[in-house]
């Protein structure tokens, strides 16, 4: 009964709201839309481009004594990435790197997932982290 009472009392400044709702979308929507303010979706998109580059592991000290590590046969999944950006920006970037894998304390080979470091200028990366395998081996 209340909830009734209520919606009563209320139906008119719910109806003039749904009308300004309604009134202020469709003055937006022409205000700003793409057509709107002259610009079509292929000028917004003509200088971005797509890029494979290769991802670069960067490796921070040596591994204790007595073992060490087999750096070409560090393993990288994926190996590539796209990067995604202005023709110009991209054309400054050759590789993503890693961020820095502090190898002093591994006494064996170790699979981790790695957070990759921002592209400066991109916009969007196809992978936000890799997984990378160290192989460390023991000398004796």
């Amino acid at each position: 009964m209340k909830l009734i009472k209520i919606v009563k009392n209320n139906f008119a400044y719910k109806l003039v709201a749904l009308l300004l709702a309604a009134t202020t979308y469709m003055y937006v929507q022409g205000e700003i839309g793409i057509k709107g303010i002259g610009i079509s979706d292929r000028e917004l998109t003509k200088d971005i481009v797509s890029k494979v580059v290769p991802v670069k592991v960067i490796v921070k000290g040596e591994p204790p004594a007595g073992y060490r590590i087999l750096a070409s046969s560090i393993k990288v999944n994926p190996d590539k990435v796209i990067i995604i950006g202005k023709k110009d920006d991209l054309s400054r970037i050759s590789n993503i790197e890693t961020q820095e894998i502090d190898i002093r304390k591994f006494t064996n080979t170790q699979s981790l997932s790695v957070s990759l470091m921002p592209a400066e200028n991109a916009i969007n990366i196809s992978s936000k982290v890799v997984t990378v395998e160290i192989p460390i081996v023991s000398l004796h």
